[in-house]
């Protein structure tokens, strides 16, 4: 994430990173990277009850939803990533979940971090799309979640991870 904080940070400098939790704010900045360190005025930890956090996350520009490269991975359709398509955020995430969808490039950039080029190619997608088409990709991004992302396929996915064990 602090990857691609700086990253982003190169072509829209005022950019902050908004970190929303129920976890107490402590915890999370022990955990923060290093790297970060430095960007402490763009970089917030907002401590928040889960009714609360939706509503600050609607007035972000991007969601981003990473994870692990794993074989449990394969068997979870992430909720974060649900909750950002639905609060109409285009989303930076890694493709290595249970979904049985590709996400639309338009509103969604998917980071591989073991790609040479995933720095260059979000930095092309955050100008063309996001920058440009703010707007219109809030409109897609929910559009395709209330269309696609559905509790029973969600279900079927864990219970076939379930008869695996």
């Amino acid at each position: 994430i602090a990857e691609i904080f700086h990253a982003i940070k190169k072509i829209t400098p005022l950019i902050e990173l908004v970190i929303t939790t129920i976890s107490d704010d402590e915890t999370v900045t022990r955990y923060l990277p290093k790297t970060l360190e430095s960007d402490k005025e763009n970089v917030h930890v907002l401590n928040l009850a889960p009714t609360e956090i939706m509503e600050v996350v609607s007035f972000s520009d991007v969601g981003i939803c990473l994870r692990a490269d794993s074989e449990s991975m394969k068997h979870v359709a992430p909720l974060k990533l649900r909750e950002y398509l639905l609060a109409g955020l285009p989303v930076i995430y890694t493709d290595n979940t249970g979904d049985n969808f590709s996400l639309p490039s338009s509103f969604a950039h998917v980071f591989a971090p073991s790609s040479e080029v995933r720095i260059s190619s979000l930095i092309a997608w955050w100008e063309r799309e996001v920058i440009i088409n703010s707007s219109l990709n809030r409109v897609r991004a929910r559009q395709f979640a209330l269309k696609h992302l559905e509790i029973q396929v969600d279900s079927r996915q864990l219970l076939k991870f379930l008869k695996t064990i």
